[in-house]
């Protein structure tokens, strides 16, 4: 908990700072005591509050840009500081960096997480501030008591001939080399043996420009004494020269500043490892990619560390290492990909730093790496490559070790306690970082796969046809799925889900039905399902079926419903061809036995006959009545040839059904028609009376089978009018949706349904005996309606007249 945190906001823009506000209430630092001032003259009201954390903005109404920052840190010196911005200006950030901000935050990218993760960077790195401004005063204090004792103390004197390479030091000097008063052999080489070997050529550099320059020797060098130790000096020397102008004599001081130069390294040293760490809490905040954020890592390591070499390896799934991520020199980065594919408790590592690591936990330094006895089976690596210092520290996820970061350094002794304490606060906040990556990928991952499985679900909907809708009866929410949207012809985006959406959907003719079960469902809270027909948004009528389902909660109150609906028209229209395919299929029968009646009856009657005449015809011996039976015979067969032919037409009609199709006018065919029966239409005294509207005049059919139509009804009402009136045909025709309806009317005799429905269109049917004809007509044009996809119907009242009714398709 962070109640005892206090956190000063300075923001003069109302609606920033209640961005801030809010960014707190989903961070962890939701329970810290916030003050917030507008302006610098308010927030320095506060100045007395022990603030622990303060975010300013840098543009405020008294004090703008990085004099906002100075003024902020040098009345908050002891608060962590964190500048908000809302440009995207890494130059000014990290100018308020150098000002004394701990950190920087883009308002446009503020959230809880963000806010939370810099708020906790920035304390960090603040308490290590501190310390090291703790540290850092302890080393100036020393420093400059070095340095006024070094004004009072009896430095080192010497004197060198040039000439005769000779020289002379002081007791002071030679306790500076770590020599006893009077041990120094008064010879210039004896100097020289003791400079340090990376220091010798600088000296004689330094000796020929100033004697060249004619000015005052002057240099910092190391010397090592005869017991290895290692020591800073500080000499400074006046040249001579004889007349010649060549330098003879060199009289000066030596001063031993080992300490104030440690001090001064210490100093440098405190300042790179403050850089190392911010630059990688930095990097912490503003990267959102692991490999990213580990390769930057090792970069700020050499850039800012100065380390020789540094790298980062990870664990896989097999416990095995693998070098994810190096920098610094290519000889040792190459090396260290050895050590990719090896398990840490193999032989091969388990011994190493590396491996004692990874299986305790805790960080290995090698302070002299060459010499040490567990960096044996490396040492010939180190020395070619002048590794002298190396450490490793634990990455870990949940306390569980998942790799490792390892520093290699050409300094012995390079890791002291500083050092190592801000290295492994550096590897915490790196696997911490790490931690929350792979909190976040669980995260992606996982609605990555709610989305997957949205969209299968989707797509197994839209295959299906299936819509799901959810209603939550606690909230009066409504839910649909996007087939439901599709189901209803909308997109997602053009309507709200509502109940009375839906509902107004529903056909008319099943609306009533709809209504009543639902209303009976939300009184009974029964599970339930019903069919029904919808018609979309584009006037397309669809049949669906729904099926819902209650839920409820611990006391058997309805909570929940959800339900499906699925479009079943493909399912209706296949239910209603295969109806049609039956009635077509009982017609077909019809028509086969009528046939097969008609081959019995109509064929076989003829030829018995023939048969009887033959036999008759041979057994008389009369001629005359020999030729009377040849008359009979010659009529029968007459009569047998006509059924035949019927036959024959009959059957060459049902095999022309793929005859082209071409554009008609209906018109042009009724007067073709009239012009044709003409005589009959005279003697009948008959009037015909056409009324076709233009927009169902043209259509697509075949036309042959049109002419026959009308030629055998027209025909047909003319021979069947009524003595009693003059024929009257009328001819209309209409559009209804897609179909023509044509009716042919007439006031002849008519006919009498009650007794002869069923046999109207049937094959040599007739029922006026008195009236010329077969029974053809009226089948032949049965047959052809049907062929065109329409079908006929009549309407007759006996001495009333009959009306043909016929509905075609439009195409």
């Amino acid at each position: 908990m962070n109640e005892h945190i206090k956190i000063l906001l300075v923001e003069d823009n109302p609606g920033d700072a209640l961005l801030i506000k809010e960014a707190l209430k989903d961070s962890s630092y939701a329970d810290a005591k916030l003050f917030v001032a507008e302006t610098l003259k308010e927030a320095l009201a506060f100045s007395e509050e022990n603030i622990l954390l303060v975010l300013t903005d840098l543009g405020l109404p008294d004090s703008d840009g990085l004099e906002t920052v100075k003024n902020i840190h040098e009345y908050f010196p002891d608060s962590a500081l964190i500048v908000l911005t809302g440009l995207e200006d890494t130059r000014i950030a990290l100018a308020t960096l150098r000002e004394g901000a701990q950190n920087f935050l883009n308002k446009n990218e503020v959230d809880g997480k963000v806010l939370d993760k810099t708020i906790r960077f920035s304390l960090e790195r603040h308490e290590i501030l501190q310390k090291l401004k703790s540290v850092d005063k302890e080393l100036i204090q020393s420093k400059f008591l070095l340095e006024k004792a070094q004004e009072v103390s009896h430095m080192g004197s010497w004197s060198a001939d040039l000439i005769n390479e000779t020289a002379k030091w002081s007791d002071e000097a030679q306790r500076i080399f770590g020599l006893k008063p009077g041990e120094f052999d008064g010879r210039a080489s004896t100097f020289f043996s003791m400079i340090h070997l990376e220091d010798a050529a600088l000296i004689n550099k330094e000796i020929e420009n100033s004697a060249r320059e004619k000015r005052l020797f002057d240099i910092t060098h190391r010397i090592v004494r005869r017991n290895g130790e290692r020591r800073w000096v500080h000499s400074q020397a006046e040249i001579f020269f004889n007349e010649t102008g060549k330098p003879e004599n060199l009289i000066g001081s030596i001063q031993d500043i080992t300490e104030m130069k440690e001090a001064e390294e210490k100093i440098i040293k405190a300042n790179r490892l403050y850089a190392f760490i911010s630059a990688i809490n930095q990097s912490i905040v503003h990267i959102k990619n692991e490999q990213e954020l580990l390769d930057n890592a090792c970069k700020i390591a050499i850039g800012i560390g100065e380390f020789k070499t540094t790298w980062i390896g990870l664990l896989d799934k097999n416990k095995r290492l693998n070098i994810v991520s190096t920098d610094g020199d290519e000889g040792i980065r190459k090396e260290l990909q050895k050590f990719s594919g090896l398990d840490f408790t193999s032989p091969e590592l388990s011994p190493t730093p590396i491996g004692k690591v990874l299986i305790s936990g805790k960080y290995e330094v090698k302070n002299d790496a060459q010499n040490d006895s567990d960096m044996k089976q490396f040492k010939e690596v180190l020395i070619q490559y002048g590794i002298k210092s190396t450490i490793s520290f634990p990455l870990k996820k949940s306390d569980k070790v998942i790799g490792v970061f390892g520093f290699q350094s050409v300094k012995e002794n390079f890791f002291d306690e500083v050092e190592i304490t801000l290295l492994d606060e550096a590897a915490g906040d790196i696997s911490f970082a790490l931690e929350v990556f792979e909190k976040e990928k669980q995260r992606v991952d996982a609605e990555k796969d709610r989305v997957r499985s949205e969209i299968k679900l989707k797509e197994a909907q839209a295959i299906a046809m299936v819509g799901s809708f959810e209603i939550d009866m606690k909230n009066n929410g409504l839910y649909w799925s996007d087939e439901m949207f599709h189901l209803l012809g909308y997109e997602k985006d053009e309507i709200v889900p509502m109940s009375e959406t839906f509902l107004s959907m529903v056909h008319p003719e099943d609306s009533e039905n709809v209504n009543r079960s639902f209303n009976e469902t939300f009184q009974t809270f029964q599970n339930s399902s019903s069919e029904f027909r919808i018609i979309d948004k584009n006037k397309v009528e669809k049949h669906a079926y729904c099926q819902w389902k209650f839920e409820f909660d611990k006391n058997k109150n309805p909570i929940r419903l959800a339900g499906i609906v699925q479009n079943i028209t493909c399912r209706k229209q296949a239910e209603h061809e295969r109806e049609k395919i039956l009635t077509d299929l009982t017609h077909r029968y019809n028509e086969l036995m009528q046939f097969n009646y008609i081959v019995s009856h109509n064929l076989r009657a003829p030829l018995v006959n023939i048969m009887g005449l033959t036999n008759l015809f041979s057994l008389e011996d009369d001629l005359e009545k020999k030729e009377q039976t040849i008359r009979f015979i010659q009529e029968t067969a007459l009569k047998m040839d006509e059924v035949i032919h019927d036959l024959s037409s009959i059957l060459a009609l049902k095999t022309t059904l793929n005859e082209r199709r071409e554009l008609i006018n209906l018109k042009e065919i009724i007067l073709a028609t009239n012009r044709t029966l003409a005589t009959q239409i005279n003697n009948a005294k008959a009037t015909v009376n056409v009324f076709i509207p233009d927009e169902v005049n043209n259509f697509m059919s075949i036309k042959a089978y049109i002419e026959s139509i009308f030629y055998n009804l027209i025909s047909n009402a003319i021979k069947y009018s009524s003595p009693k009136r003059s024929a009257i045909i009328t001819i209309e025709a209409s559009k209804q949706e897609s179909e023509i309806i044509i009716k042919i009317s007439d006031n002849g005799i008519g006919v009498n349904l009650e007794l002869h429905k069923d046999k109207i269109f049937g094959l040599y049917s007739r029922f006026n005996s008195e009236r010329e004809g077969k029974g053809l007509g009226l089948y032949m044009v049965k047959t052809q309606i049907e062929s065109l996809g329409g079908n006929i119907e009549l309407e007759s009242e006996v001495d009333r007249g009959s009306t043909f009714i016929i509905k075609l398709k439009m195409n």
